[in-house]
């Protein structure tokens, strides 16, 4: 059971017990397999997922949702457009935390000596943040690209993003 609500938007009941709601569709190759944003609604709960359905895929959703982009050729179905390019510092957000160990022979073959980091963490006036810093220093087993800790070192060392990219990227 399928209807359009609005433009660019079908509302069906799924196989799963779920009502879908398509809000955009794009197609992804030649084959005809399509990218479809929803909005499921599972017992009274809307989430968004993304859908993706080929020709040839029986499974969940799949089958319903190409059966109804059949049946309403007036859906616009827009051309593939690739999402924009990750921005650096989401780049950075993927990057794997390093162990600790891994951690330390970078920082200091990137200049940031033991001595720096405790200078680094001296400088700092407010003593609550001092505290945190000397916690982190101490305690953390595994160092993240965005890590508070790595960036305040990093900043009073005058190193810059890329530079401790390189870090994470040796």
């Amino acid at each position: 059971m399928m209807e359009q609500i609005e433009e660019n938007t079908a509302v069906f009941a799924s196989p799963a017990s779920a009502f879908v709601r398509v809000v955009t569709a794009h197609y992804m190759d030649l084959i005809g397999t399509i990218y479809a944003m929803i909005i499921a609604d599972t017992d009274g709960v809307e989430e968004e997922r993304i859908a993706v359905t080929n020709p040839t895929d029986p499974y969940g959703f799949s089958p319903e949702i190409r059966q109804w982009f059949l049946d309403n050729p007036e859906f616009v179905i827009g051309p593939y457009v690739p999402p924009p390019e990750p921005t650096p510092d989401e780049l950075r957000a993927l990057m794997p935390a390093l162990p600790r160990l891994t951690f330390r022979n970078r920082f200091k073959a990137a200049g940031m000596t033991t001595a720096v980091i405790n200078s680094a963490i001296a400088s700092i006036d407010d003593e609550s943040i001092q505290e945190d810093m000397q916690i982190a220093w101490e305690d953390t087993q595994s160092f993240g690209r965005l890590d508070p800790f790595v960036i305040m070192v990093a900043t009073y060392a005058v190193k810059t993003p890329e530079q401790i990219d390189t870090i994470w990227t040796a």
